[in-house]
């Protein structure tokens, strides 16, 4: 064997085994949907971007399966039956499972292909980065960011990984964008709107335009699509961990995507979501010290690189204290914490 047919041979094991693992976690989360196997999923969906798309699919697969009876059986749509009706929740017969199993093997290539983003956009720790698409849409992405573009017949969509994004879309009411972000899903025809990722917590901020946000549903075959929330401009919704919808729309506390500017707006945050942002712009490593710092609200407004000195007036004005680590981490805790 070739070291060719070497790597293609383990990377077709790899997919494999991705694939066998998402359906497995499909069937789980069709029999119980606790705080453990909940937890257990995000955790391995969040390892790899691979999974996340990988388990969509297979759910797509699964709903379609059952629904045209793509398989040609009549127990495929009778076990889809059985471990969907709440008197009856069991795992699905093994035999059933392999036929599953065949079904998204066979599909998958072609899919996995067609899947692949045309394009990746990623910024490191204090790089902004303007990009063009190829339907006259633009993205300015913040530091440490990492978006990825798909287009296909009839669809435009982007997956945020990571940071955040200001979409300014081109409109095409004959092919939405789409926009995914962990749980999150934005939908829209042709608008002006920011989304910020951090960490499983997603908020969707609109400056122009009408936004549509829901929560993915983890299992389509199972359930009904989350209710869908309207932003229209001024408006801001967030999808926390754990939380089966977007917030209800409220005023933003400040205009969506100002931070392209380059130059920070902040109106009664709290000081843990200003020190992610210092962390993606600062060289300098940042770090809260206990979690009342990071729940203190803040107003205030400084340029891209004056970190240092906002940090001194910071501690200042709040109850703060800074000092430094041994690697260099500059670390901000309350007084009554502080050493």
């Amino acid at each position: 064997m070739t070291i060719l047919s070497f790597l293609r041979a383990r990377e077709a094991r790899r997919e494999q085994a991705i694939e066998d693992e998402a359906l497995e976690r499909a069937l789980d989360l069709s029999e119980r949907r606790d705080p453990q196997t909940l937890a257990e999923y995000h955790t391995w969906r969040e390892a790899d971007p691979d999974h996340a798309a990988v388990f969509d699919h297979v759910s797509s697969v699964m709903e379609s399966s059952a629904r045209l009876g793509a398989l040609g059986r009549d127990d495929w749509r009778a076990e889809i039956d059985a471990f969907t009706d709440g008197n009856r929740r069991r795992r699905m017969p093994y035999p059933a499972m392999a036929a599953a199993a065949c079904l998204l093997v066979a599909v998958s290539l072609g899919w996995w292909i067609a899947q692949r983003p045309d394009a990746v956009y990623a910024t490191t720790t204090g790089q902004m980065r303007t990009v063009a698409l190829t339907d006259g849409s633009r993205l300015a992405v913040g530091a440490q960011s990492n978006v990825e573009v798909h287009f296909a017949r009839g669809t435009r969509r982007a997956m945020l990984k990571s940071g955040e994004v200001f979409f300014n879309v081109a409109h095409d009411s004959g092919r939405p964008f789409t926009v995914l972000a962990g749980d999150a899903e934005i939908r829209v025809t042709g608008t002006k709107f920011d989304v910020r990722r951090q960490g499983d917590s997603v908020r969707v901020s609109v400056l122009e335009g009408r936004v549509e946000v829901r929560r993915k549903a983890s299992l389509p075959l199972i359930g009904t699509e989350s209710p869908k929330v309207v932003l229209t401009a001024g408006l801001q919704s967030s999808l926390t961990p754990g939380a089966e919808t977007f917030s209800p729309p409220q005023s933003g506390t400040v205009q969506a995507g100002d931070w392209r500017t380059g130059r920070f707006f902040y109106r009664d945050t709290p000081l843990s979501e200003i020190v992610w942002d210092l962390q993606r712009y600062s060289k300098t490593p940042i770090t809260l010290g206990d979690t009342n710092a990071g729940n203190l609200k803040v107003t205030t407004s400084f340029r891209i690189g004056e970190t240092d000195a906002f940090l001194d007036n910071l501690t200042t004005i709040l109850p703060l204290t800074e000092h430094r680590a041994a690697d260099g981490t500059i670390v901000l805790e309350t007084s009554l914490n502080a050493p």
